[in-house]
């Protein structure tokens, strides 16, 4: 899945504080009696874990489709394609 850069990097901040939060909202829970600390704790650890894996694979389809364009305008440069002109050979001589 692709991911425009924007919605990226909100979903990478998301990400980096829900670990955070959940362990914030465990320690209330503990101090002032809170319900179900435990629970919601564990759902923001399992969120936090589905959104960081969704986002390496975003990030590996970017650098692979990044690394296939380079490979590619190498090779064209390589071995140019028929239907593109080719660069007149200057060790002939121009018919004169």
């Amino acid at each position: 899945m692709k991911l425009d850069n924007k919605l990226y990097d909100i979903l990478n901040k998301i990400q980096r504080w829900l670990p955070a939060i959940g362990v914030l909202y465990l320690a209330l829970c503990q101090i002032w009696n809170l319900p179900y600390g435990q629970a919601i704790n564990n759902t923001i650890v399992a969120v936090a874990a589905f959104l960081a894996t969704t986002l390496e694979i975003s990030t590996g389809i970017y650098h692979k489709d990044v690394s296939m364009n380079v490979v590619t305008e190498y090779l064209s440069d390589l071995f140019p394609s028929e239907d593109e002109p080719s660069e007149p050979d200057e060790s002939e001589p121009d018919g004169e």
